[in-house]
């Protein structure tokens, strides 16, 4: 028979039993929890140390440790645009744009899938032409990749989206891409970036009144008379 059964951790200290006393081919156990955060370190030893009491006094121990493996996992999202301005056209005649998205895992830990979804806004459409790869599904101005693949840390991927400027549209338009990827326990990750088109006003053409048109013409005479009269 074993009292005073008691296990102390080296991160958590002591931890409760459900029985401190132990007969002969007996077992019991304890539980300590911990949320994992930021600031934990990818790798944690945990060693603990159980002790008891015979009859006789003489006290007994062991020991035995297991390796806690934490994951950081992070993603960066990046967005450029070329040209960053442009016309509208009908279609499909306005000025094309090209979205350029970087995703870089900055964790620790692998991420599969990472799924990434661009939305354009209202006064621009999507171009199938130049995209790449191919997105596994375009919804009117939603444009989504399932998975673009694993990606180790350090690891990224570029994705190229291609666009045109409808009719009409004017203002600032912005594009906004959002990424998730999901590490090996589950855990998900998510970043988004944005990248802004400027619609250019279309050109004017000048409007002449019956008066200014006979007075252009008149000068436009003048104009080609003094150049006769030069050849002379």
């Amino acid at each position: 028979m074993l009292t005073d059964v008691a296990v102390s951790d080296d991160h958590y200290g002591v931890i409760l039993l459900g029985n401190d006393s132990l007969a002969p081919g007996e077992s019991t156990g304890g539980m300590a929890t911990h949320t994992v955060t930021e600031a934990d370190v990818s790798q944690v030893i945990n060693n603990a140390t159980v002790t008891g009491t015979f009859p006789s006094g003489e006290i007994v121990t062991d020991n035995d440790n297991c390796t806690i493996n934490i994951e950081h996992p992070h993603i960066a999202v990046t967005k450029t645009v070329s040209p960053t301005s442009g016309g509208g056209g009908g279609g499909g005649g306005g000025t094309g744009v090209t979205f350029t998205i970087g995703v870089t895992n900055t964790g620790d830990s692998t991420l599969n899938p990472v799924k990434v979804e661009g939305t354009l806004p209202t006064g621009m459409s999507y171009v199938e032409a130049g995209t790449s790869p191919k997105p596994s599904s375009v919804m009117e101005n939603i444009i989504t990749w399932n998975n673009i693949g694993l990606l180790n840390p350090l690891a990224s991927s570029i994705i190229t989206l291609a666009a045109h400027i409808e009719s009409g549209a004017s203002g600032i338009l912005t594009n906004i891409v959002n990424v998730t990827g999901t590490s090996p326990t589950g855990h998900k990750v998510n970043g988004s970036a944005a990248a802004d088109v400027k619609v250019e006003p279309p050109a004017q053409v000048p409007e002449f009144t019956p008066v200014g048109l006979i007075a252009l013409i008149g000068l436009l005479s003048v104009i080609a008379a003094i150049s006769i009269k030069r050849r002379k």
